[in-house]
């Protein structure tokens, strides 16, 4: 079994919108992991004090690939708010091999349940049936209840486009999987399957 190594970010500002700063520094693991072929699809985001509340002021990467977690850590928006005593940064540290696992979900199907969502939705259904000639009746369907899940605001660098990454938390029996995560960090429900190490009483800050 290879062995998984970490680093941790925490937020220092004792009141600050923490799912935003999850949001900024998953843009820019996506972006690394992007540039980076080593790295894609091999570093998994750990959220070790999520709550019902949030995803908690720590944010943690995890790879099997040292070299990839320290390129990642030096980049230069995390530099700068460090700089700034927005963020601390933890060393890069080995991962015990009996910690409990998690996987933290992006959920899409969420998504869906959404306003916005729902009439682009409703557009694209709409316009296919004009040009089909066929009648459009949109059918109304209760909403979906969903298991608890947290909003993380991101910005698509390519359009500039706001969107949001809607997590959940899967904690029961989970078997390790490695190298198994999507280009923002996290498992899906069918595709990427990747888990990460339970860190909350892992020692992550000296």
């Amino acid at each position: 079994m290879e062995q998984r190594y970490c680093f941790a970010i925490k937020y220092l500002p004792n009141y600050v919108d923490v799912e935003l700063l999850a949001g900024r520094c998953i843009s820019v693991l996506h972006g690394f992991m992007r540039m980076n072929e080593a790295a894609k699809n091999t570093i998994g985001v750990s959220f070790p004090f999520w709550s019902e509340d949030s995803v908690g002021n720590i944010i943690a990467f995890v790879s099997v690939n040292k070299d990839c977690l320290c390129g990642l850590s030096y980049q230069p928006y995390f530099t700068l708010m460090k700089k700034e005593q927005i963020f601390e940064i933890s060393p890069i540290i080995a991962v015990a091999s009996d910690l409990p696992e998690h996987r933290f979900i992006r959920n899409s199907t969420i998504d869906k349940s959404f306003l916005n969502s729902k009439n682009k939705r409703l557009k694209r259904i709409k316009a296919r049936a004009i040009k089909s000639n066929r009648q459009y009746s949109p059918v109304s369907r209760e909403d979906r209840a969903f298991d608890l899940f947290h909003s993380i605001p991101m910005t698509s660098k390519g359009t500039e486009c706001e969107f949001v990454l809607h997590i959940q938390q899967q904690s029961q029996e989970l078997t390790r999987i490695a190298h198994q995560f999507n280009a923002y960090g996290f498992a899906t429900n069918e595709k990427w399957l990747g888990t990460v190490p339970d860190l909350r009483d892992t020692l992550l800050f000296e």
